[in-house]
């Protein structure tokens, strides 16, 4: 009994072995799918709600330049906010750049622990946890065009028609700061980046 349950223990092994072996090769193609995946995503959002990030800035801008206070001044406070939340983006997304970089270094080392994973208690944590957070890391650039060119348009649409419309543009653009966090609450993603 004893040399069968380790014959069984060694055939499992050599079989998270194999696993680990396809993991460490075909990994990066899943990469690739995610990103192509993030991309097909970018590109859908712009060409359906945006119209790319420069028009948005100029609608503002030349919202800002009206002569009437009442579109001028909420317009002038909605490029500071988009201002203020393209340097925080910058920071966002160099941060999200470094984080993507070091978790495709470590995809190589996450299949080679897949197989030290299932051996320790039958579970590959490395491996789920490693898939989650490339994946949020990622697709999170498609949150975020889809919330700023939604918040963004809102914004536009509900500037010119009084002060109390360039008061709901203003609270709309913060709001784009306080949905990421709502997001990742509703799909339970928490981000150990």
């Amino acid at each position: 009994s004893s040399f069968a349950e380790q014959k069984a223990k060694y055939k499992e092994m050599l079989i998270s072995w194999a696993v680990s072996f396809l993991i460490v090769f075909f990994i990066h193609y899943v990469m690739v799918i995610i990103l192509r995946i993030n991309e097909s995503l970018i590109d859908l959002i712009n060409v359906t709600l945006g119209g790319g990030e420069e028009s948005l800035f100029d609608a503002v801008r030349s919202s800002a330049y009206a002569i009437q206070a009442s579109v001028g001044l909420p317009a002038l406070i909605m490029y500071i906010a988009l201002v203020y939340l393209l340097v925080k983006f910058l920071f966002v997304y160099f941060k999200r750049f470094l984080v993507v970089g070091i978790l495709t270094f470590m995809a190589p080392i996450i299949g080679v622990l897949y197989s030290v994973d299932k051996i320790k208690d039958n579970k590959s944590q490395s491996l789920s946890n490693w898939l989650k957070e490339y994946s949020f890391n990622v697709l999170l650039q498609s949150v975020h065009a889809l919330l700023y060119a939604l918040f963004v348009s809102l914004a536009l649409n509900v500037l010119g028609s009084s002060i109390m419309g360039g008061i709901i543009a203003v609270l709309l653009i913060n709001f784009i700061l306080v949905a990421e966090k709502i997001f990742k609450k509703i799909f339970g993603i928490k981000s150990g980046s």
